[in-house]
């Protein structure tokens, strides 16, 4: 019988096979030290559960849900995608490449016409892009 069994002073119920926080099960000679947490409430894995026929509907609902939302925010992007997008009705939009990614250029009214006929009277890469985008908005030379 050992100590445990007998009361005197050990933590495990009799047969347990943990002493004071130590792994006493297995042969003698390899015997594991595993630290005892009574702080930590997750430190072992608790087992997996079958999820009932509620559970699956719930989960089916939630993707369905969320493929809604993608499905409507993919149709909305391409059926409006913005202002910025198209140059028209006096307003001018240019994407310009840069080193780091590029941006976009939008204006509209005097300001856009200004820029139009700096880049008509201009021949580089820059000029020739916001060309084209003045020719869209209806701002001739």
């Amino acid at each position: 019988m050992t100590a445990v069994q007998r009361g005197q002073g050990g933590l495990a119920a009799a047969g347990s096979g943990v002493i004071a926080g130590l792994d006493t099960s297995g042969p003698p000679g390899r015997r594991r030290v595993r630290a005892y947490t009574p702080g930590m409430p997750f430190a072992s894995m608790p087992t997996a559960e079958r999820a009932t026929g509620r559970d699956r509907r719930v989960i089916m609902a939630v993707i369905a849900a969320v493929v809604l939302v993608l499905a409507g925010v993919a149709i909305w992007a391409a059926v409006k995608p913005g202002a910025y997008d198209v140059s028209k009705n006096g307003c001018i939009s240019v994407n310009l490449p840069g080193p780091m990614g590029g941006g976009i250029v939008h204006q509209c009214g005097a300001a856009a016409k200004n820029t139009c006929q700096r880049a008509y009277a201009a021949s580089d890469q820059t000029s020739r892009l916001y060309q084209a985008q003045c020719r869209l908005a209806g701002i001739r030379p």
